[in-house]
């Protein structure tokens, strides 16, 4: 299976264990699922259809949620699948414990991580720092 077809596949298992937190799939959480599925370009992936029945127990998510943040460290990648998860838990306008707690532990997840800028400016501190002093000695 290629990378981007893997990457797509962790990420609709964990909006599936999302959808699943409150212990029901509910019906209104199938429109979503199928959007993401083809925004994913999984919807011809023999997987997929046994995916979207079978329930998710809260361990499974934890892996699955694991296993996505470990292939995908990016802040980018991360905040998308805060988007979907959002799609998906708001989509029967009801948010459960269970639900809220997912969405509020990414959303940790994501503002304790340094934002791309914030790592541009810390570099290019450090770049003026080490070779700032080089410059002024060579001056």
């Amino acid at each position: 299976m290629k990378e981007s077809a893997l990457k797509a596949l962790q990420a609709l298992k964990v909006a599936l264990g999302a959808a699943w937190a409150d212990g029901e799939l509910q019906p209104e959480e199938l429109s979503p699922l199928h959007n993401i599925v083809d925004e994913l370009g999984l919807a011809s992936h023999p997987d997929v259809r046994l995916l979207l029945e079978t329930p998710v127990p809260a361990l499974t998510y934890r892996r699955y949620l694991q296993e996505y943040l470990v292939s995908h460290p990016t802040r980018e990648e991360r905040q998308f699948l805060l988007e979907i998860l959002t799609r998906v838990i708001y989509a029967d306008n009801t948010v459960s414990i269970e639900e809220g707690y997912i969405l509020g532990e990414l959303n940790d997840l994501l503002n304790d991580m340094p934002s791309e800028s914030s790592i541009e400016e810390e570099d290019a501190q450090r770049f003026r720092n080490v070779f700032g002093r080089l410059f002024r000695r060579s001056a």
